[in-house]
């Protein structure tokens, strides 16, 4: 027996749509821009290339405050809370049914329903990547579109370098995230509910 859940509901369907181009083009500009060759490139489509990522980059700031205050008044953020106490426990259970569980066919131990849109695993991960990587790489690409910020460190410390090295580590970690994402999705056959809305559980 199957049931129903409406548990993306339309702003978060858009907003999933936004992060998603805004992300592939930031990671494709910051791919270019780290390639950047002066001695085989002009000056003026290495200009443009920043010029597209600052501006991706301020519309995917804009966009993760609509997604934090979305989270923050709607019930959404219920998804995004989770209890410390027994979380490892809840973590190795659902570790073992991905390893074994689920090519046996046994039912899964953390089911989607109205109250749990994601198992302990997934909350972690975006737990972690929306409430911390994403703010930190957008904090990061700020403070290195106004350098200025950084005027104030101890001298002798590459503020510059520092910051950009974070943000490039974050980057990385935020297109594994993505990847992962997209992989799971299609092979879990999410793609028709974050399209329609709603999620069919066995």
């Amino acid at each position: 027996m199957s049931r129903n859940f409406y548990l993306y509901p339309v702003w978060v369907r858009l907003w999933h749509l936004t992060n998603a181009v805004l992300c592939i083009i930031l990671i494709i500009t910051g791919l270019l821009i780290g390639i950047y060759d002066p001695s085989v490139d002009a000056a003026d489509r290495y200009q443009s290339r920043v010029s597209i990522h600052n501006i991706s980059g301020i519309l995917l700031t804009i966009s993760y405050i609509g997604f934090f205050f979305g989270n923050l008044f709607t019930d959404n953020g219920k998804h995004y809370r989770a209890r410390i106490r027994g979380s490892a426990k809840r973590m190795w259970r659902q570790v073992r049914y991905y390893v074994s569980g689920f090519s046996r066919g046994e039912e899964a131990p953390f089911p989607v329903d109205n109250e749990n849109k994601f198992n302990p695993l997934q909350k972690a991960s975006y737990i972690g990547a929306m409430y911390l990587a994403v703010p930190l790489v957008i904090i990061s690409g700020w403070i290195m579109m106004y350098p200025g910020f950084l005027a104030r460190l101890p001298e002798g410390f590459n503020g510059y370098a520092f910051t950009d090295t974070v943000h490039i580590v974050l980057a990385i970690i935020i297109s594994l995230f993505l990847v992962v994402h997209l992989v799971l999705s299609i092979t879990g056959r999410n793609l028709r509910s974050i399209m329609s809305g709603w999620k069919e559980s066995r």
